[in-house]
């Protein structure tokens, strides 16, 4: 019995949307793959690792420290465009216990942040940025305020999203693209404006963590921390 002419059509065009689909996914891979291409000769070495269509992570050294670098998306906010945010992450030792959070313009959906499992809120120093959230594990171990005051002009520009400190390092977080509107609104399709991250924008959180990370190795010793 031969297959009736209906159905042949019907799995030829099954078959087309597949290949189609296959054919875009590899193709966001590729592109994907080449994020942190054009910041690469600001490292000292580096690993690039990628799972699936994901965008990749990188590790690698900078200035000698250890650092760490991932694109994170973030789309959980009602009636928000998505975001692509990266955070930066600089390893090292940090003489205070306490991990210390600020989350700017919180929206209470964020995908990325720790603010969310740390017990204590914090009054924010009227020399910081007020229009954040400010949260610890332990008040009485976290860091010196004042001393990371002068460094919170990074704030200053909008981009600019979180601050984490914890005894193994520094991390900042900065929104690196917004969703294209017209793809979002139209096909709830996910679409960034561009490709790769910004050389001078990485070169920048990375100088913050380190220049935060610095002031505060710099400070007190962890014995002499509660």
């Amino acid at each position: 019995m031969s297959i009736e002419l209906p159905w042949v059509a019907t799995l030829v065009g099954v078959a087309t949307l597949i290949f189609l689909y296959r054919c875009e996914r590899n193709q966001k891979k590729r592109t994907r793959a080449l994020f942190f291409a054009d910041c690469l000769d600001l490292l000292q070495s580096y690993r690039v690792t990628q799972d699936g269509v994901a965008y990749p992570v990188l590790v690698g050294r900078y200035r000698h420290y250890e650092i760490r670098m991932e694109p994170v998306i973030d789309h959980m906010a009602w009636r928000k465009l998505p975001l692509l945010w990266l955070k930066v992450t600089v390893f090292t030792d940090i003489p205070y216990r306490g991990v210390i959070d600020l989350l700017m313009r919180p929206h209470g959906a964020e995908n990325f942040t720790p603010s969310h499992d740390l017990d204590y809120d914090v009054e924010i120093p009227q020399d910081w940025p007020q229009e954040g959230v400010l949260r610890t594990d332990f008040p009485d171990c976290m860091p010196p305020l004042e001393v990371l005051t002068p460094h919170l002009a990074l704030f200053d520009d909008d981009r600019m999203k979180e601050l984490v400190v914890t005894p193994k390092g520094v991390r900042v977080v900065g929104r690196i693209f917004q969703a294209v509107r017209a793809n979002y609104v139209t096909f709830r399709e996910i679409k960034f404006p561009g490709d790769q991250v910004n050389k001078e924008f990485v070169r920048e959180l990375l100088e913050a963590a380190i220049g935060i990370s610095e002031v505060l190795t710099g400070s007190k010793s962890l014995d002499k921390v509660a």
